[in-house]
């Protein structure tokens, strides 16, 4: 009986230890887990302030090409309509660096 019991006590002992290292394994992978997890968060939260700061960009990018385009329409309409030799944009447009394929001069900054 008692070879029984002290069997039994060993067996228990036994089993308790390996659980305690199960557990500790555990504990060890959540904590790595969670490392890795907080480090891709981080990770997605920079990359979303990149794509938010590219779009704003983008966003202001084609603005310009919006305003740019209307401007000219507007310009080449009074020429057309108006037989009117229109050879440069006001200033404030020239300040926006209008590319000289577009045929405007952007070394005048002489008002319509």
């Amino acid at each position: 009986s008692n070879e029984l019991k002290s069997m039994f006590i060993g067996l228990h002992d036994q089993l308790k230890n390996s659980l305690d290292g199960f557990s500790k394994t555990l504990e060890d992978f959540k904590g790595q887990l969670g490392t890795k997890l907080a480090s891709v968060d981080k990770n997605i939260r920079n990359l979303d302030k990149k794509f938010n700061k590219q779009f704003d960009q983008l966003s202001h990018k084609i603005d310009d090409i919006y305003e740019r385009a209307a401007t000219l329409a507007i310009i080449n309409r009074l020429r057309a309509d108006h037989e009117l030799d229109i050879r440069h944009l006001p200033s404030s447009l020239m300040d926006r660096r209008i590319p000289t394929y577009l045929g405007i001069s952007s070394t005048s900054t002489n008002p319509i």
